[in-house]
């Protein structure tokens, strides 16, 4: 079985530059490394990695005027898009799922590549999924350290079949 990289932070050359011209070039306490899609996407290959889940890197988007914020978080998911369909034809969906989120408005979107069996499965017997890491609201948590509550959220979430 492949493993899926749930948080893949990329920087686009368009990305890194603003983050420099801005004068952010150690956003985080770290350099702005450069990152190349086709570097990343061997460095998968050779770790068994079938699919990761693209992140801009922090701060985002928003530390400029509105409207170059705009721009530049268009360009970041282009980008990404792009990378990710030279990659592999059977991601079009995601892709497509991700498009179609942003292009109707959506600014945030949290997405958990695994099944509710598997989660309530967690709920039951957290003991053998202590290392079960899953988004929320903008970070990524160990479920089992969730309350009863979020979990049920997370797994009340439309699930959707790719």
């Amino acid at each position: 079985m492949e493993k899926i990289d749930l948080h893949v932070h990329y920087l686009t050359p368009a990305y890194r530059k603003a983050l420099l011209d801005a004068g952010l070039d150690v956003p985080d306490g770290y350099p702005s490394p450069q990152w190349d899609a086709e570097e990343h996407v061997n460095m998968m290959e050779r770790q068994g990695i079938g699919a990761a889940l693209l992140s801009i890197s922090s701060p985002h988007v928003n530390f400029g005027k509105r409207e170059k914020a705009r721009a530049l978080a268009r360009n970041v998911h282009e980008y990404g898009a792009d990378a990710v369909r030279r990659r592999d034809e059977k991601r079009h969906k995601m892709i497509d799922l991700v498009d179609a989120y942003h292009g109707r408005g959506g600014h945030h979107l949290q997405i958990n590549c695994i099944n509710k069996e598997i989660l309530r499965e967690a709920q039951v017997h957290p003991e053998k999924y202590p290392t079960l890491m899953v988004r929320v609201a903008g970070y990524v948590a160990y479920f089992v350290e969730l309350s009863k509550m979020v979990q049920d959220g997370i797994i009340a979430r439309t699930s959707v079949r790719l």
